[in-house]
């Protein structure tokens, strides 16, 4: 008879999300694309009364570091996943990156860590390209996501961008990890 455990939900790593920052000029230099100046919090909410107050605290924190009301704002995607979407210049990218890790420690400073799914900051390059670094909170690595027209991938970029970050940053090894984020703010596909 087997006994079935329930485990501790994993413990977002905030510790390696700096690879955002890091990774960034690699896109540039390597791959020519440049910062968006677009960057988001993707998580399950809940309805508990604490959770949206968190979710309030961390919107309010991206909106006072933006000096903006519009600088950080809430949406909602076809699957219920919340995206806490945070606008900054393109010039701006290592506070955006510095911002969104801001906003997750509220989440985990308030025990509400585990509904984090993933961070992801977008970048634009020649012809309408888009691409996007993902940063898993439970695996504390990273993968890029690019997307063309008609949902499919751009495996070749994608491969591009990891080759170039590989090394620097921690790469996510399991592509069954490298989720496609069709419909992510920012993206245009």
């Amino acid at each position: 008879m087997a006994f079935w455990r329930r485990t501790a939900p994993a413990t977002p790593d905030l510790d390696h999300m700096d690879a955002l920052a890091l990774a960034g000029p690699f896109l540039e230099i390597d791959a020519g694309m440049v910062a968006s100046g677009i960057g988001s919090i993707c998580y399950r909410g809940t309805d508990e009364p604490a959770f949206r107050a968190v979710e309030k605290d961390a919107r309010d924190l991206l909106t006072q570091l933006g000096l903006s009301p519009r600088a950080a704002e809430l949406r909602v995607d076809e699957h219920g996943f919340k995206w806490l979407v945070v606008s900054r210049g393109p010039a701006l990218y290592p506070s955006l990156v510095t911002d969104l890790r801001a906003a997750s420690r509220v989440f985990v400073d308030n025990g509400f860590g585990a509904q984090l799914l993933c961070a992801m900051t977008v970048f634009e390059g020649l012809a309408r390209t888009q691409a996007a670094l993902v940063y898993l909170y439970k695996r504390g690595t990273v993968y890029p996501f690019a997307p063309r027209a008609e949902k499919t991938r751009n495996n070749r970029l994608e491969l591009a961008i990891k080759n170039a970050i590989e090394g620097f940053v921690p790469v996510e090894s399991d592509l069954e990890q490298w989720f496609a984020l069709w419909d992510a703010p920012g993206m245009r596909h």
